[in-house]
């Protein structure tokens, strides 16, 4: 929560998953199965997309505190991460869900760049407050709940994926 990266091996974090070190109020947000081929795509509250290799990151132990990622991806001063996928081949969706109701459904292809860059701006669109990104490999059954309890269930099939990553959905 505090902005903090760790590359652990998974023998490691198994060994130690009680013994990880964080900072006094600090807590996991995220936890990621990857790869060292595997590119790190970290989303902004600022609407950017922020690219990582996992091999740049070193390897550490539980025990660590990590690499501080406003430092290492230069972010602004107020800019914080709000979700991070892993990938190497690019396929999926990304669902973007907002909090005028709608979802826009992006390939996950459109954030695939040929060229070495590390951060894509309006990566996502802004008319609306984001509330979460959700990856999904195939469409498949999604819940949305309201805020006032309700619940919807839809196929992700009814949804038109969008090359566009600044569709409003």
């Amino acid at each position: 929560h505090d902005g903090y990266i760790k590359r652990v091996s998974q023998r490691s974090y198994a060994a130690s998953e009680d013994e990880t070190y964080l900072k006094d109020g600090d807590y996991i947000t995220q936890h990621l199965n990857a790869t060292n081929k595997d590119k790190l795509l970290l989303f902004t509250d600022k609407a950017n997309c922020y690219y990582l290799n996992v091999y740049d990151l070193q390897t550490c132990q539980p025990s660590t505190l990590g690499t501080f990622l406003p430092t290492l991806l230069n972010l602004e001063k107020d800019e914080c991460i709000v979700k991070t996928f892993a990938t190497n081949d690019f396929t999926g969706y990304l669902l973007f869900a907002y909090k005028n109701g709608k979802v826009a459904k992006i390939n996950m292809d459109s954030y695939k760049t040929k060229y070495n860059r590390t951060k894509i701006i309006n990566a996502y669109n802004t008319d609306s407050t984001l509330l979460n990104i959700h990856y999904i490999n195939d469409d498949t059954y999604f819940t949305c709940v309201s805020s006032i309890d309700k619940v919807l269930v839809f196929d992700t099939s009814l949804i038109n994926s969008k090359s566009s990553k600044t569709s409003n959905g």
